[in-house]
């Protein structure tokens, strides 16, 4: 994982420079972990200020993923897996039996909208529910944004301030924002997706896992490129709003 390079500092002067010291590192740790209780309730998830709950662990994978190519001077390979496609391709594998809409989500609430804690979900829950698709947009979206080798360098604290905690002026509506917004998530990953060849990159990332897993005669199964082309066009339909083919 990309977390920057370490100058080489001896353990005591990590230590004493450390920005999170051992209590609150376990504490980021079980934060950012994304678990389904027994009693449906989602953690490792936050309440973003355009009202929608996102699971950190992708938004960050994204991140990282983008960091890394913007240091090496390379495109961000990877970051659809890392972000959307594993989730995406396990889930439609998973619950195969099923109609494709019961492959996705769901959604759920807070206990609270002013000091949110628990956040409970509607249905059982899939291995991508609506936060674990909301991180990885947000993910795949930041991601690219950092990676973009053309683009004026910003501040990784600039630009999820600018995207989550974004300012409207007054009487201009989202079209009027030029730049990321959380709000336009939908519309923005669709527009890096779309041209992509989705039903490829996830048959890939799940090639990869079965490989890592030595686990290729998955792939033997007939209903494994049939539930991956079904599962996409749900994708498409529920957070894109296409219309089902």
């Amino acid at each position: 994982h990309f977390l920057g390079p370490s100058y080489n500092l001896s353990v005591d002067e990590v230590l004493d420079t450390a920005i999170l010291n051992a209590s609150s590192f376990r504490f980021f740790d079980k934060a950012v972990h994304h678990i389904v209780t027994q009693s449906g309730e989602e953690r490792g998830v936050v309440l973003t200020p355009d009202g929608t709950t996102v699971a950190l662990s992708p938004l960050l994978l994204g991140i990282e993923s983008g960091l890394k190519a913007s240091t090496d001077g390379t495109p961000p390979a990877g970051i659809f897996p890392l972000t959307l496609g594993r989730r995406l391709g396990l889930s439609f594998l998973s619950l195969q039996e099923f109609p494709p809409s019961y492959r996705l989500g769901p959604n759920g609430c807070w206990d609270s909208v002013k000091h949110p804690k628990v956040f409970k979900l509607s249905k059982p829950a899939t291995l991508a529910t609506d936060a674990i698709i909301n991180g990885g947009m947000d993910g795949l979206i930041l991601g690219m944004d950092l990676s973009n080798h053309s683009a004026p360098q910003q501040a990784l604290s600039e630009l999820l301030k600018g995207y989550y905690n974004f300012t409207l002026h007054e009487m201009r509506g989202l079209d009027a924002v030029h730049t990321h917004i959380s709000p336009r998530r939908r519309e923005i990953s669709k527009s890096i997706l779309e041209p992509l060849d989705l039903y490829g990159l996830v048959m890939e990332t799940l090639n990869l896992i079965w490989k890592l897993e030595k686990t290729e005669w998955i792939a033997l199964d007939k209903g494994v490129e049939k539930a991956v082309k079904e599962g996409l066009q749900e994708f498409a339909h529920k957070y894109w709003g296409e219309l089902r083919t």
